[in-house]
């Protein structure tokens, strides 16, 4: 099973194009993202992602 994430103001803005059951999450895409990172105690590996920033 594929569970996707989105932000809030998409379904805010399109309503009619969703479903009027939904779940609501406790936390946003951002912080769901950051929480990952911050309980991911292996090294991420980027080497097969060339869509990111990089100072």
């Amino acid at each position: 099973m594929l569970r996707v994430g989105i932000n809030d103001y998409i379904p805010a803005v399109h309503s009619p194009l969703f479903p009027e059951e939904r779940e609501e999450q406790a936390l946003t895409a951002a912080e769901t993202i950051i929480k990952f990172v911050e309980d991911t105690s292996t090294e991420i590996d980027y080497s097969a992602c060339s869509r990111y920033f990089r100072f």
